[in-house]
């Protein structure tokens, strides 16, 4: 706690603005010389995690102290300058708590834990200076023998809030699909191969159709060819003889029999004649009884015409890409920084017209349309086609899709082709990972590979839309 408290004296007196390792290494706080991996009492994560060095909590403060306090503090500037500077970062749910001690607002700190501390050097101590110190009497912010705690100072909704916002479900829609070392990948595969099948499929038989007109009545069976049994004993009976005629089909398709003019005179009906064998009736004459009916022409619906294809960008400067770079990204392959190409065009146009060669003929491009602002209209939200999501909730909280508004991106994820483009050498946020959309990495220096990254959207895009009919009816891709 020695090491802690010197920290503490260092920040109150001002002196840790001017604090730096020396030739061994070692910061010289209050007085005490301590090695810049010296790990601190206090543990991370709220008093779950491991502890912090002496480095780590010395560069947070000094940042604070150079940003004027608390309220001036950036955490995302002070993460980006540690990473660049290759040094630890405090956690986002302890440099409040760890500020307030240090800076004289609160008493007492939490998650302060010396007795699990490992056996390390502490040079300057004495009395058991090369190993960790044990002490019955325990200073001020260290948990008692009740385990009482005060925090009268820090900021607790604060905190609380920074906590719940690092915080992700264990189950929910999206994780329960997400398996470590699986993806869908090749289920995605067999749907785009699925997708292409059916496109062509429906082209070979738009180029092949049939006229109703030319269909010709089927080849006859001979079903109606064969005497049947009814027949011999209606020719036993002298059928022909009353001026019955043979079962037919007529125009009408009606079974009837056909009446004498003349009532029968009564006559002697000569005996029947013996059986004889079975004789087929000629099957020209039963082919032409046979008539079938063509087939009534349905008037089809006219065709609506496709719609041209929308694409929306983050409306945000820290995304890599935007309304200032992704025309020339996307027409030919060539990423600039956001930074510099916004101070070229510092103008943002509202919507954009982008033409599509990659992968289509050059002399007949595909047109899209690209705008950083949410569709008003319905007809606008089904020809959005790709999204480049900035990894925040927000984004989505007006859309229609099922669960946007509540941050469940699954809908979403499954009617718009989600793009996440990052820099190939920064982390992706977790909650990104969860999200069924194309992680697409651009090289920070090399222009040489910024093809690959536009020829890998083109690609994702088009299978997504493939996949899709419903979307693949209503825009022209």
């Amino acid at each position: 706690m020695e090491a802690l408290n010197a920290l503490r004296e260092s920040v109150l007196s001002g002196a840790i603005a001017t604090a730096e390792r020396d030739a061994t290494g070692n910061y010289t706080l209050a007085d005490l010389p301590l090695p810049a991996s010296y790990l601190l009492p206090y543990k991370s994560l709220l008093g779950k995690g491991d502890f912090y060095s002496v480095d780590a909590v010395v560069y947070l403060a000094k940042k604070l102290v150079s940003a004027g306090g608390a309220s001036g503090f950036r955490y995302g500037e002070y993460v980006r300058e540690a990473k660049r500077d290759g040094v630890p970062t405090v956690n986002i749910a302890d440099w409040k708590i760890l500020d307030a001690f240090l800076t004289g607002k609160a008493d007492a700190c939490q998650h302060v834990y010396p007795d699990q501390l490992p056996d390390q050097v502490v040079p300057g101590l004495d009395g058991a200076a090369a190993t960790k110190r044990k002490r019955d009497d325990e200073p001020a912010g260290v948990p008692g023998s009740d385990g009482d705690l005060h925090m009268a100072d820090v900021d607790a909704e604060g905190t609380l809030k920074a906590i719940v916002a690092n915080e992700l479900r264990l189950r929910n829609r999206n994780t329960m699909l997400s398996v470590p070392g699986r993806s869908f990948d090749a289920v995605m595969d067999i749907l785009y191969r699925v997708g292409v099948e059916e496109i062509n499929r429906t082209k070979k038989l738009n180029a092949g159709s049939v006229n109703p007109n030319t269909i010709t009545a089927p080849k006859s069976s001979g079903r109606y060819e064969r005497q049947t049994t009814t027949d011999a004993a209606m020719r036993q009976m002298g059928a022909d003889a009353l001026g019955l005629e043979s079962v037919g089909f007529g125009d009408d398709e009606d079974l009837q029999f056909s009446q004498p003019s003349q009532p029968s005179q009564p006559s002697q009906i000569p005996p029947p004649p013996p059986p004889q064998a079975a004789t087929a009736m000629p099957s020209k004459q039963r082919t032409q009884q046979l008539v079938v009916p063509k087939p009534v022409a349905r008037a089809s619906a006219p065709a609506q015409p496709k719609m041209t294809p929308l694409i929306l960008v983050p409306p945000s400067m820290s995304t890599l890409l935007n309304m200032h770079n992704i025309k020339r990204f996307l027409e030919e392959g060539v990423f600039v920084p956001p930074e510099e190409a916004g101070a070229a065009n510092p103008k943002k146009e509202v919507y954009l017209r982008v033409l599509r060669r990659e992968g289509r003929d050059p002399k007949r491009p595909v047109k899209y349309h690209v705008t950083d602002r949410d569709p008003t209209r319905k007809e606008d939200w089904d020809r959005l086609v790709s999204v480049g999501v900035l990894g925040k909730t927000w984004q989505f909280k007006r859309w229609p899709h099922k669960g946007a508004s509540s941050g469940d991106m699954v809908d979403t994820f499954l009617k718009v082709a989600g793009v996440y483009f990052h820099y190939a050498d920064e982390p992706i946020d977790p909650l990104i990972k969860q999200w069924n959309v194309k992680l697409i990495p651009i090289s920070r220096h090399s222009r040489a590979k910024d093809e690959a990254a536009q020829r890998a959207f083109w690609e994702y895009l088009d299978g997504f839309v493939a996949s899709r009919p419903g979307l693949r009816s209503r825009v022209l891709t």
